[in-house]
Order: C-alpha cells, then sequence, then structure tokens
C-alpha cells in the first residue's frame, strides 16, 4: 500500500481535502505513483480529521476518501486489477466521535486502528505505551485509553468489524528519572522527570542483557515492562506474550487483522513472527 502521512496536525491533508479540484488532483496524483511503482492501493494517515484544523474537516475526510474510491474504480476497470484503500484510525474514543463513520465505511476496505501512544511523556506519571486493558487501581488510571476499549468502540460505529485492525507496536516507552516512591512499584505508576520511544530491538539488544533491568508482567493490562532501579528507568513495550494476547483478542472478538508499526524495528522477525503464527 502507498501510505501518505502529513504531519501530527499539519493542516497539509486539510488544504488537500478542502476542494473538489483539490480532491480530484490528490487522487489522481495518487493513484499515478500507485501505478508506476505497482502498489496494491493508497493508504490515508491524516492525523486527525477532528475539526481541529478546519471545522470542515471530518466532512472533507469523507468526500476526499470517496474521490479516491472513484478514481480507483476507474483505476481498476482499466487495470483489470484490484486496487484497496485504507486509512490510519485514532484510538482516542473524542477523536473517534468526530468522525462521520457511516459515510466512508462502504469507500474503505479497512481502517488500522493505531492502539499505541496511550500513554507517554505528556501523562504525569508512568504508564503503559499499550495496555490491552484497563488497570483499575492505578493513580492515572483511564479506562478509555486502553486497546480493548478502543476496538470495541470502533465496533460500535457503523461499520464492519471485519473492516477493523488492530495496530500494534513494535516499540516501547521509556521514562526516566522514576521517583520510585515504594519498592513494590517496580517504576510503575510514578511520577518521572523524561520519556522517549524505543525500539523492540533496541530492548532486546540493549536494556534486556543488562542485570539491572527486571522484567514484570502486568495481569490485569496485559503487557511486560523493565524497571531498573540502578538507573531509575521505567520501559513499556510490548513482546511475544502481550502480542500473542493481542492478536488472540482479534481473533476471538471477530476483528479483520492486526497490523504494526513499524517492520524496522523488529528486524529479527519476532514479533511479526508471532502475529503470523497466532493469526494463522
Amino acid at each position: 500500500m502507498f501510505s501518505i502521512q502529513a504531519g501530527w496536525y499539519s493542516g497539509r491533508f486539510s488544504d488537500a481535502a478542502l476542494t473538489a479540484e483539490r480532491r480530484e488532483r490528490f487522487a489522481r496524483t495518487a493513484i499515478e505513483l500507485v501505478r508506476t511503482y505497482n502498489f496494491d492501493g493508497i493508504d490515508i494517515d491524516w492525523e486527525y480529521p477532528d475539526g481541529t484544523i478546519r471545522e470542515s474537516d471530518p466532512h472533507n475526510l469523507v468526500l476526499l476518501l470517496s474521490e479516491i474510491r472513484r478514481q480507483l474504480d476507474d483505476a481498476e476497470r482499466a487495470d483489470d486489477q484490484r486496487y484497496e484503500l485504507s486509512m490510519a484510525a485514532s484510538a482516542n474514543p473524542s477523536v473517534i466521535d468526530s468522525q462521520e463513520v457511516g459515510a466512508f465505511s462502504d469507500d474503505v476496505d479497512f481502517l488500522n486502528v493505531m492502539n499505541y501512544d496511550l500513554h507517554g511523556t505528556w501523562d504525569e506519571r508512568t504508564h503503559f505505551n499499550a495496555p490491552l486493558y484497563p488497570v483499575p487501581d492505578a493513580p492515572n488510571a483511564k479506562p478509555t485509553f486502553t486497546a480493548d476499549h478502543a476496538m470495541r468502540y470502533w465496533a460500535s460505529q457503523p461499520i464492519a468489524k471485519e473492516k477493523l485492525h488492530f495496530g500494534l507496536p513494535f516499540y516501547g516507552r521509556t521514562f526516566e528519572n522514576v521517583q520510585n516512591e515504594h519498592p513494590s512499584d517496580h517504576g510503575l505508576f510514578n511520577s518521572f522527570d523524561s520519556a522517549s520511544s524505543v525500539t523492540y530491538d533496541d530492548i532486546q539488544q540493549n536494556l534486556k542483557p543488562q542485570s539491572d533491568y527486571e522484567y514484570h508482567w502486568h495481569p490485569d493490562a496485559k503487557v511486560p515492562w523493565l524497571y531498573s532501579a540502578a538507573e531509575d528507568t521505567f520501559v513499556s513495550y510490548d513482546n511475544i506474550d502481550s502480542i500473542a494476547n493481542k492478536v488472540d483478542f482479534v481473533k476471538s472478538n471477530g476483528f479483520g487483522g492486526a497490523m504494526c508499526w513499524e517492520l524496522s524495528q523488529d528486524p529479527s522477525n519476532t514479533l511479526i513472527g508471532t502475529m503470523h503464527d497466532r493469526l494463522h
């Protein structure tokens, strides 16, 4: 898929979708690239058309997807092959609420729900990057900021469940200078000074081998973490066990599939292999 992204609230997608002329040109030039490089379709990664840039963005998204689908249909007839249209989708309920899902559901083949970045440097306390389920006793508990809630919320929208794909992170987040208030916390739900992202490969190659990084598993959230008391560092990430749980969630709840962000963060194919094995 040829995926098009324009930066976090950059306004560029808002500009491109604003008029019929711009939408026609966007679709036409994108399809030219699809044909040139023999892609299977187009993926739209607009973060986010929720009305923040322009009030008309949610509706203009519908018009943009409709125009792309119309031109893809023409290209299918001309090229005698199938072209897909997909879109990255937010896990945030407030963004989902802004979308005219029923108006574009027939035009898209699937949505990739980005079930990650649910917690990070913007929080006051350490938490999990991509929890599957909520942690009831967490001091910064946000039950709506879980993968389970995001998928079920999307499933309540007027779109077929098989068009919903579960997004899995191949990266985690490190929280540094953690103020571990109690030894039994192992860094969890504690204040911190800074945070950054870290790939699964980096965690496996450089953090886990260090003896002071202790492995922990949360029975409620169904995700692991590492904690180093010596370095006051908390690391939230996904491993083969949490990936397996999430893929099983996809299967048991009738969703269409799973996606990941992103392949280069797992050069050993450990996580993508787990996804494949569990799905098949």
